[in-house]
Formats: structure tokens, sequence, C-alpha cells
């Protein structure tokens, strides 16, 4: 059991009955979990996954709310993007709405959602919010939420359609090189022409009729490291939908 997580919860007078479970419960969760108080939306306590997603340590949570997160150091040159004001101006909002429907319906929901994280790379994620009630039952006084990465599951094309909304071509090329894992691969970036060709080699297109067009860029690999990259991305999780 998390320690110091137990200890957050079982000071927490409305959540003391619940604290063992729910401290197991973010504690073995694999993915970014916290819990927040329905009132205020401000974090209880969090396990280490959610930690690193928003870049902040767990120590430094409790007592933040999403709008405060915006504030943190962490997140100061992240304001400068497009995509950092997109997300700053809807996601508060966003999640609030999603609050109320878990406490209007005292329901777990679970929505597809595109989100980023603290280092500037898009997430696309699936997020489950559950309800903690009250002793009665009657009351929502405490909201867990969880969220799963599915950005690999999603249409690439797409993704990189998604980072040109927000960044120049060649940092849109640069953040979808990251989100593969093959950006170690190329001492020069890709075009953005190039980037579409890489994308259509993992959805099986003929790698001889693709690497014409990108035939300079094969020759500045060694065949092993080609190859290696290839591999790695068709083992990307085919697209959910």
């Amino acid at each position: 059991m998390n320690t110091e997580t137990h200890r957050l919860l079982d000071s927490n007078e409305p959540l003391c009955h619940a604290s063992t479970a729910l401290s197991d419960l973010i504690e073995a969760s694999p993915y970014p979990t916290h819990l927040a108080d329905a009132q205020t939306g401000q974090y209880i306590c969090c396990n280490s996954e959610f930690s690193d997603y928003i870049g902040i340590p767990i120590k430094d949570i409790c007592g933040l709310t999403v709008e405060t997160c915006f504030n943190q150091r962490q997140w100061e040159e992240k304001a400068k993007t497009d995509l950092f004001h997109w997300w700053r101006e809807t996601e508060p909002e966003n999640l609030r709405r999603f609050d109320e429907e878990v406490q209007k319906t005292h329901q777990r929901i679970q929505k597809q959602r595109l989100s980023i994280r603290s280092t500037g790379l898009i997430l696309f994620k699936e997020t489950a919010k559950t309800p903690v009630l009250s002793r009665d039952r009657k009351t929502v006084i405490a909201i867990l939420t969880q969220s799963r990465d599915i950005t690999l599951h999603c249409n690439l094309f797409d993704l990189l359609d998604t980072y040109q909304r927000y960044y120049a071509d060649q940092a849109a090329v640069q953040n979808m090189l990251i989100t593969l894992d093959i950006d170690g691969y190329f001492d020069k970036l890709p075009t953005l022409e190039e980037m579409k060709v890489l994308l259509a080699l993992r959805d099986g297109r003929s790698e001889d009729e693709a690497s014409r067009h990108i035939r300079s860029r094969q020759e500045r690999m060694s065949v092993d490291d080609w190859h290696e990259m290839l591999t790695r991305l068709r083992m990307m999780p085919l697209d959910a939908h």
C-alpha cells in the first residue's frame, strides 16, 4: 500500500471509510490515476503515472486543480505554443462538464479525449471517471479518474494532421517521430511528405514503391537501421477506428 496516499485519504473525513480500498486501487493502476474532490476539483492524491504525465512531483499535486497545474513552472515553456493555449482554454471546462455528468448520474463514464503531455506531445486517451459516494450513497464526494493512452491505436495520418494544426510542419514531423519512438534514426528531419510516406509504409504500402519517394533518406541510414525502423513502425497497434 502507498503509505502517503493512504495517509492523505485517511485524513479526509468523508473518504476515510474507503481509504484503504482507494489507496490500493490508485497505487495498483497501471494508468495515470488521480482522486479529486467533487466540489472543489482539487486533487486529493494520485499515482506516479499521473505525476509523470503532468510533469509535477506527487508531493506538489495535492491541493492543485487542473487550472492551477497550468501555473506550475514545468508548464511555462509550453505556454508559448498554440497547442497549450488551446488546451488551457478548453480543458478545464471540458473536465468540469465531464465531472458534472458523473455527479448527476452517479455512474462511471468513459470517453475518448484529446489532450497533451507536459512535454508538448499530443495524447489521445480513454478516460474513465468513477464517482466515490458518501456513506449514505446520496452524494458524490470525490471522483476517481483513470486515463489510458490510446495514441498509437489512432489513425496516424490523423495524428499527424492534428500536430500540423498546432505546430509548424517541421516541428509537427519532429513530434510525430518522437511519438513513434523513431526519432533516433534520423540525423536530419524528414520532410512532411517523407513523413507521410513512412506512415504509408507502416500501413502496408510496398516498401519498393514507397522507398522511391524517400530514396535519399534511406541511403543516409545503414541497411540494419532502416529495417529496424520499419520493424518498429509495423509493430505499432492497428488503428482502433
